[in-house]
C-alpha cells in the first residue's frame, strides 16, 4: 500500500488535501493501480473528484483519478498513457446519505469499479498505463478544476496500491480495514506530506 487517509470531511467551507508527489515518488504508477475509499455523499447532482493526480489535462500530462461525473451520476475512472486518457464512465445509481466502499482497479487489461465488494462497472482497456506525472495527488478535488471539488460529504480510509487488488482482497479491506492487505512488493506504507489549503492549486 502506498498512501492512506482517514476521515476527510468536506462541506461548503472548502478544504483541499493533497500529497506532495515530488517527495513521494511511490505515487508514480505504471501498468497497474488500485484506488480505494469509503465515500459518503449528501447529494449526487454535481461532479466530484475523489482522487486526482492531474488526470484532466490530457495527453502526457494525465496520470490517474476517479470520481463521480456527468452531473454526479456516473463513475469516471481516468488513466493516462502518455498520449491519451482512457476513461471508464458508467452510471452508478448510488443513494445519498449512505456510506459506500468504492474501489477502482486496473490490472493491465480491464478497468473495474467495485462498490461494497462487488463489481459495479468494468471496461476492457489494454493500454500502457503511465501514471507518472510530477503533480501532487489530491483527495477531494482536481488540479485547476474547481468545479470538480467534492463537497457536502466525507471520504474515509482512502488508500492506493501499485497493483490491482483481487475481489477477495477488496472485501478484506472493506471488512477489516486497509491494513488487512499487504503490498505485493512489501513497500512501506507512506503517508506523504499531507497538506490542507483553502483554495485550488
Amino acid at each position: 500500500m502506498l498512501i492512506q487517509f482517514k476521515a476527510l470531511s468536506f462541506n461548503n467551507t472548502l478544504r483541499i488535501f493533497y500529497i506532495s508527489s515530488l517527495k513521494t515518488g511511490v505515487l508514480k504508477m505504471k501498468r497497474m493501480i488500485t484506488m480505494a475509499a469509503w465515500i459518503y455523499q449528501e447529494s449526487w447532482n454535481t461532479d466530484a473528484q475523489w482522487f486526482d493526480k492531474n488526470c484532466h489535462n490530457g495527453g502526457e500530462h494525465s496520470s490517474y483519478g476517479i470520481g463521480a461525473f456527468n452531473g454526479g451520476a456516473n463513475f469516471n475512472m481516468f488513466l493516462g498513457t502518455g498520449n491519451a486518457r482512457p476513461t471508464l464512465s458508467q452510471p452508478h445509481g448510488l443513494d445519498t446519505d449512505t456510506w459506500y466502499h468504492v474501489v477502482g482497479t486496473y490490472d493491465g487489461a480491464t478497468m473495474k469499479v467495485y462498490v461494497d465488494g462487488e463489481v459495479a462497472a468494468e471496461q476492457d482497456q489494454k493500454i500502457d498505463f503511465q501514471g507518472t506525472n510530477d503533480q501532487d495527488l489530491r483527495i477531494g478535488c482536481s488540479k485547476d478544476r474547481p468545479n470538480y471539488t467534492f463537497e457536502n460529504g466525507s471520504i474515509d480510509e482512502a488508500a492506493i496500491w501499485r497493483r490491482a487488488l483481487s475481489e477477495d482482497e477488496i472485501n478484506e479491506i472493506m471488512n477489516e480495514g486497509f491494513l488487512a492487505v499487504s503490498p505485493l512488493d512489501k513497500a512501506a506504507t507512506t503517508w506523504g506530506n499531507v497538506k490542507r489549503t483553502t483554495g485550488i492549486r
